[in-house]
């Protein structure tokens, strides 16, 4: 009887599950703005891990057991791009994860994902609903409790593993940093702020330049009064020995 031996790499994991990335513009407009915003919120902590949409796979061997969160937030691994996310290889897990939801998939959120997460270790789930469909309200946030995903209940609802704070607005929600006591940029005001930085620091180069000629007409100022009192000195030496 022939034995195969098992090669793990030889398992090809896809990298899309075949369904669209949200099911509205709403939905698909909010996980890509989340992404954004988190990313450049951890902008300078290079190992924190933000993405969406991504087949996250949990179990080696079986290329069919995978989730595909709408957002999440690693700890502890190099932002990068990544075909995929193979949780026995990276090492850790997400600690926060956010799902933008709907009717039609509320019972996969609140169950299977719901259920897996917790297995998975996530400390927070964030559910939002920007249509309104079946919500109220239209944000929900489930922290851990030691084995399980319990509902909070606050105001405002606190990501304690983000450091962040939920604000519920027409678009769904935005990311409030209490920090820096702003919202995290969108896309739109990313780009205001590119705009901004790129016209700061060109106005820094055209200051640093215009001192930089400014210390250079002043050394030569220098340089030809040095030249004009040794003149006068050799000058005044040359009359006294005459």
């Amino acid at each position: 009887m022939l034995h195969l031996e098992y090669d793990p790499e030889a398992i090809e994991y896809p990298t899309s599950d075949g369904r669209p990335l949200g099911e509205t513009d709403a939905h698909r407009d909010l996980i890509l703005e989340l992404i954004e915003a988190l990313k450049y919120h951890f902008l300078g902590t290079p190992d924190t891990y933000v993405t969406g949409d991504l087949l996250l796979f949990y179990e080696e061997g079986q290329p069919k057991r995978f989730v595909v969160p709408d957002v999440m937030v690693i700890p502890g691994i190099a932002q990068k791009r990544r075909n995929h996310y193979k949780l026995w290889k990276e090492g850790p897990g997400p600690s926060c994860v956010i799902e933008v939801t709907s009717r039609s998939t509320r019972s996969e959120d609140l169950g299977f994902k719901k259920g897996l997460y917790e297995f998975l270790g996530v400390q927070e789930y964030l559910m939002v609903d920007p249509l309104k469909e079946y919500l109220n309200p239209s944000v929900r946030l489930f922290r851990r409790h030691q084995e399980n995903l319990l509902t909070v209940v606050e105001h405002p609802l606190r990501l304690l593993t983000l450091g962040l704070e939920v604000r519920v607005v027409e678009e769904g929600l935005r990311l409030w940093d209490p920090a820096k006591q702003r919202m995290l940029p969108n896309l739109e005001e990313q780009r205001e702020l590119g705009l901004k930085e790129a016209a700061r620091a060109e106005s820094e180069a055209a200051r640093a330049e215009s001192e930089a000629a400014r210390a250079e007409s002043e050394a030569a100022r220098a340089d030809r009064a040095e030249a004009e009192i040794l003149r006068l000195r050799q000058q005044l030496a040359s009359h006294h020995e005459g």
